[in-house]
Parts: structure tokens; sequence; C-alpha cells
């Protein structure tokens, strides 16, 4: 039998990541991504578990690139980065829609929602995921899946900042994914962030920049 959560242990990891969200939403912007800048420049020189793990990704798809180093600062830095403007946008959802300054190419989707076609937007990580999510609320309405994190108090932030213009969302569940579709046949635009880390019975390895990558199928069987 596996160990249990302590309730009040979990109450307490829950509060505590909501408070330091919060406070990071409150910071102006440009505070917000300094303090991120210097954070993810400090992970790139202590011997931390996200760093190794950017040195082993990259030394396997970028085996021969001339400065993995500065490619390992930069990726830890955008990370830190994307994490402090999702607190900021979460707490303050009209501050992240108003970021976006112009669209290219969104006739085909504004044509499609149109007619009432069954539309899925493939979002990877790239950037802050967050902002796209307020437009297509905005412009369209949208259903939307997430993974909850196990702690009932984040999870209301994350729902309450993401569902701010009126987005849906479902969790990553076998009910969460019935709920989708079911939008999708009534002609709904819904999304998903088809890189999440799929659990065993939702993934198959494929190849990725040459190597054998666990990866989600979720996206394949609903399009």
């Amino acid at each position: 039998m596996g160990r249990r959560t302590n309730p009040y242990i979990q109450t307490l990891k829950g509060r505590a990541a909501v408070g330091a969200l919060r406070l990071l939403g409150l910071l102006p912007f440009r505070l917000n991504r300094a303090l991120a800048t210097a954070l993810g420049g400090l992970l790139a020189r202590l011997s931390t578990e996200a760093r190794e793990v950017t040195r082993i990704n990259l030394s396997l798809c970028l085996p021969d690139h001339p400065d993995r180093e500065a490619l390992v600062r930069e990726s830890l830095v955008e990370s830190v980065k994307n994490t402090f403007e999702i607190a900021r946008f979460w707490s303050k959802p009209e501050d992240g829609l108003r970021r976006v300054v112009s669209e290219q190419g969104d006739g085909p989707l504004r044509e499609a929602v149109a007619n009432k076609e069954p539309i899925l937007i493939l979002a990877p990580h790239l950037g802050c995921w967050e902002v796209l999510n307020f437009w297509l609320a905005r412009e369209f309405g949208l259903h939307a899946m997430f993974a909850p994190s196990g702690l009932p108090e984040l999870d209301a932030l994350v729902k309450q900042g993401r569902e701010h213009f009126g987005t849906t969302m479902y969790p990553a569940t076998a009910r969460g994914v019935a709920g989708l579709v079911r939008a999708m046949r009534k002609g709904a635009l819904t999304a998903i962030l088809p890189d999440q880390v799929a659990d065993r019975r939702s993934g198959r390895f494929a190849p990725f920049f040459g190597q054998p990558a666990y990866t989600g199928t979720l996206s394949c069987k609903l399009v």
C-alpha cells in the first residue's frame, strides 16, 4: 500500500503555493521579469535537478550544438519567466489580454467558427499559453483541459484565472475528456496542450529529435 497523503500538509502546500503566486502577481511587470531572469540565471549556476534535466535533454536533442551551456541558461531563464508571467496573468487577466497587440492568419479559424465546424486547438507549452487562452475565450468562447495539481487551493486559483473570459475548463480525467468531446461535437472551440506528460494508459513512445519519448495520444484520438 502507498503512503497516505497528510491532508493538513497538502492544505499548507496549497495555501503556500497560492500565496506565492498571488505575491508574484502583485509585482510590476518589469520587476516580475527582472526577478525571473535573475532566478533563472541562478538555477543555471547551481547544481539543481532542473539544470541537470535540461542538460540531459539538450545533449540528447542537440549533441553537436557549440554552446549547450548557453542554451541551458536560456531555457531555465525562459521557464522561470513563463511561471512568473502566469502568476501575474492569473491575478490580472486583463493585463495579459492587453499584451495582444495584433492577430495574423486568424481568417480560417474565424471562418470555421462561423460555420460551426468542430475545432481543436493544439497549443504546446511555448510562450505564455494563458494569454492565448484569454484571447480565444474572448473572441470565440473556449473549452479546454487542465491537469489538476492535487492541491484544491491551487486548482481553484488556476480555474479562476483561466475562466475569467469565459473559458470552460475540464480536468484531464476520463470524465473531463468526455465533457470536452461533447462540447466539440456541438461545434464548440476546444483546446488541449498536447505536450503534457501522459499517464501509462494514454501514451506511446515516439521519436523526438531521434530519441524515444513517451508521448500522449489524446490529441490524435480527438482529431
